[in-house]
């Protein structure tokens, strides 16, 4: 089965994977969206997904075989997150500060994001005096900035959350 499901949230992914994997689905792949799952009895996985953007390579491995030392199994990568999966409960930061600084690094990640974004859409501010097709760019760097802030806005919220707990 293939679903198409483009998350800018790690949560709201998480959710989905799980679900589905309550549904009898385990998840074989992801690419550009499209969610491959496989067959499966109900409920076998909980997934997890991980930012690993601030990892070399040799960090990346050794946080793969770590994680794989817990019973849990590597899904695959795809930019700068990866899957994990595991049978039965799975949590990937079980103490409130870890998770502040996950929330942390996704906003700080994000932000940059954004930056980038935004020089793109001066370059196309400047275009539009040659190009009506600029229009649209303009239009869709727009829509990408604003859900990149939006994402910002809930980590930031999600942070605050965290903090009061602690």
């Amino acid at each position: 089965m293939i679903k198409f499901r483009f998350y800018y949230d790690k949560d709201k992914e998480e959710q989905f994977l799980n679900s589905m994997s309550e549904r009898g689905y385990a998840m074989k792949k992801f690419i550009l969206g499209f969610h491959i799952f496989e067959k499966t009895e109900p409920n076998k996985y909980t997934y997890r997904v991980d930012l690993i953007s601030n990892k070399k390579m040799k960090e990346l491995h050794d946080y793969i075989l770590l994680i794989e030392e817990t019973g849990a199994e590597y899904v695959q990568r795809w930019g700068m997150w990866v899957y994990f999966r595991k049978k039965g409960n799975f949590e990937l930061y079980t103490d409130i500060d870890s998770q502040i600084d996950l929330y942390q690094r996704i906003r700080a990640t994000f932000g940059y994001m954004t930056v980038v974004e935004l020089g793109c859409l001066i370059m196309e501010i400047n275009a539009m005096n040659y190009s009506k097709i600029a229009l649209y760019f303009f239009v869709f760097i727009l829509i990408i900035i604003l859900a990149l802030t939006y994402q910002i806005y809930k980590c930031t919220k999600k942070i605050n959350y965290l903090k009061i707990k602690k």
